[in-house]
């Protein structure tokens, strides 16, 4: 704290939707916070809130639920996590999970179409691994899953076109 009381690190604030009570917008500002919720009382420092553990379950629960959507994809075998932190398996042959013989070239190649697409994503081995910011809203995970359904499906094309797949079942189906 500064000789005003002001903080002097970043603070992450947030705004409650009147109805349902959930963060409807989240901001990191630094310093000035207790002066701006003055002047904004429905915005409060998130460390100030009991509920803000419970806030980022609920947050948690709704990424993994609609990350859970993209199991079915060709390329994935498994999609992992807890909270707001996930990982996506990327395998050469779905039904047996079998790896592709170069680990980390489609994930790499995932992460870059990725990052074409907007997305933050890091890859790990043959894992694209997501850990979204705690101030993701519910429509910004809808909008992080619908980019990484598009690169998933570009990286399979990808794969399908440097003969990576497994071409004896032709396991990546678009």
């Amino acid at each position: 704290m500064d000789q005003q009381g002001r903080p002097n690190e970043p603070q992450l604030v947030y705004r409650r939707d009147s109805e349902t009570g959930r963060p409807v917008e989240g901001l990191l500002r630094w310093g000035l916070i207790p002066h701006f919720c003055e002047k904004r009382p429905d915005f409060a420092p998130i460390h100030a809130r009991a509920e803000t553990v419970a806030e980022n379950e609920w947050f948690g629960a709704v990424f993994q639920k609609k990350l859970a959507a993209l199991a079915d994809h060709p390329l994935v075998g498994e999609v992992r996590g807890a909270g707001l932190i996930a990982g996506l398996e990327l395998v050469a042959e779905k039904a047996t999970r079998r790896p592709f013989p170069t680990i980390g070239k489609v994930a790499t190649h995932a992460y870059e179409v990725g990052h074409d697409n907007g997305l933050i994503v890091r890859a790990i081995g043959d894992t694209i691994a997501l850990c979204p910011p705690l101030i993701i809203t519910e429509q910004e995970v809808g909008e992080l899953v619908r980019r990484l359904e598009i690169t998933l499906d570009r990286t399979a094309e990808w794969v399908r076109s440097e003969g990576l797949h497994d071409a004896k079942n032709d396991r990546i189906d678009l």
